[in-house]
């Protein structure tokens, strides 16, 4: 699925190059959202079949510390392509487009052949080695051998109050992106992941997690008031000030609820903290 991402996100941008008038931006540029919104969970969520608990949150870091340098390096790019504006009599910023979207197709057919989706999978590991993974994943991983997602074990996901209160400490923090605060992704997706018990519903829970991100974003325009400007945008400030709070309390308040179940040793997996 990763790779459908990938190369679909690679293919519409190139099409964006094409685009002639404004109905045909707006219906491309929503094909891009679609797709781009899968990519990044869908990463987090390749990740579970690979890496214990205590491993995933550097992987995490790395794939959002890979993005930002792929920001930083695009006015770079951006003003390179911009010399070839008439190249072969097509506009610049169209170019831009052909040229960044094609290097993600690219990725996607290297990937799709040397990628495996599973240890299990791996053609570069032996049949040991292979059993080793399966080994030190069984209690802490998702498994590729795990049946698809039922609507059943949607639904108990779905009410599952722990996952909201994970979401609410994410989003708590990152509402108007807090100086600072974008340091919590990749521990907080760690240990949402690690307490999901099933392969299916480690994967919606991390789906679930991002898409909370976006009303953040609407909030973030309208506390931050032009008119206050001059006192230092006092509401923004003080808003975020206690939605800080509230994710420190809602922390420790998550770390002591899991670390009361583990005691009572109601589940076969421990919980993570």
């Amino acid at each position: 699925m990763d790779c459908f991402l990938m190369f679909s996100w690679g293919a519409i941008t190139i099409g964006l190059g094409a685009v002639h008038n404004y109905g045909e931006l707006s219906g491309v540029r929503f094909l891009l959202g679609t797709v781009e919104a899968g990519l990044f969970p869908g990463l987090v969520y390749y990740l579970t079949f690979w890496y214990r608990v205590s491993e995933r949150s550097l992987r995490v870091a790395l794939i959002l510390a890979s993005a930002t340098l792929a920001g930083a390096f695009g006015g770079a790019i951006a003003y390179g392509v911009g010399q070839m504006n008439g190249a072969h009599g097509l506009s610049a910023w169209r170019w831009l487009f052909f040229i960044e979207g094609a290097p993600s197709c690219a990725s996607a057919i290297l990937v799709w052949f040397f990628l495996p989706d599973y240890p299990e999978t791996a053609h570069w590991l032996s049949s040991e080695e292979k059993e080793l993974a399966k080994e030190r994943l069984a209690l802490e991983g998702s498994h590729g051998e795990a049946s698809g997602l039922t609507w059943e074990e949607a639904k108990k996901t779905l009410v599952d109050w722990r996952l909201y209160a994970h979401y609410a400490q994410r989003y708590g923090c990152l509402i108007v992106a807090a100086s600072g605060s974008f340091a919590c992704i990749p521990p907080l997706l760690g240990w949402l992941s690690s307490n999901m018990h099933s392969t299916a519903a480690a994967g919606l829970a991390i789906a679930l997690n991002i898409s909370f991100g976006a009303p953040g974003q609407i909030v973030g325009v309208w506390i931050y008031k032009a008119n206050e400007k001059a006192q230092g945008y006092p509401t923004g400030h003080w808003t975020n000030a206690a939605l800080l709070f509230f994710v420190a309390v809602g922390c420790v308040l998550l770390r002591i609820y899991y670390g009361l179940l583990n005691r009572r040793g109601a589940t076969v997996k421990p919980y993570s903290y």
